[in-house]
């Protein structure tokens, strides 16, 4: 149905290559914590680790950033096409687009709705800068 949107949880919203790099992150800092927790035997071995280690803490870091996402699978009020839109709730001066038309799109919370042209404009004249 036109105009009707589903929200849905914010790691649908993930890309693969953010779900790859969240679960390597895991790994990385589990993995340095039990190098480290067992003993560590070699010098170059605890550098590794170390920097898995930060790697890893740098990577569940973002996952907050994550969270504050808005995904909506949602028809485009201009053509129809349903999709999958994520919408970053801490900057709504940047509108999404749609991906089988023209139109722009921004979210109010719950649906999706076309940006005017004036915001297209001035978000791409804030992005220039």
């Amino acid at each position: 149905m036109p105009g009707s949107s589903k929200r849905l949880p914010w790691w649908k919203g993930l890309t693969s290559g953010e779900r790859v790099f969240t679960l390597i992150s895991v790994l990385f800092v589990a993995g340095a914590i039990g190098w480290l927790a067992h003993g560590p035997g070699h010098v170059l071995g605890t550098v590794l680790f170390a920097i898995a280690f930060v790697v890893g803490l740098v990577g569940l870091l973002l996952i907050p950033s994550y969270t504050r996402r808005v995904v909506l699978e949602s028809a485009c009020p201009c053509c129809g096409a349903v999709a999958r839109r994520t919408f970053d709730k801490q900057d709504t001066r940047f509108p999404v687009p749609c991906g089988s038309c023209v139109a722009y799109l921004r979210n109010n919370g719950h649906a999706v709705v076309e940006a005017s042209l004036d915001d297209v404009h001035s978000a791409g004249a804030s992005r220039a800068r």
